[in-house]
């Protein structure tokens, strides 16, 4: 079952566009595709990262109903 419907967005998205999409920057999108917590394609000139990939990413970090701690400690 998918939970986080990205079908608006193209089949593969620049740094620039993941960042918009998780809130932070470029470099950030970077640091994740480095420890392989994304998955991309990439060529000569350019990286991607596919729609998929980043619809996984984010349903691996999705969290229901916090107790009010942020830290997962009860």
């Amino acid at each position: 079952m998918m939970l986080i419907d990205l079908s608006e967005l193209p089949l593969f998205l620049t740094m620039k566009e993941v960042g918009r999409v998780l809130r932070c920057s470029e470099q950030s999108v970077r640091r994740r595709l480095r420890r392989g917590k994304l998955t991309y394609v990439k060529d000569e000139t350019s990286v991607l990262i596919p729609r998929e990939a980043l619809r996984r990413y984010l349903e691996e970090r999705l969290v229901f109903g916090m107790s009010g701690n942020a830290s997962g400690d009860e």
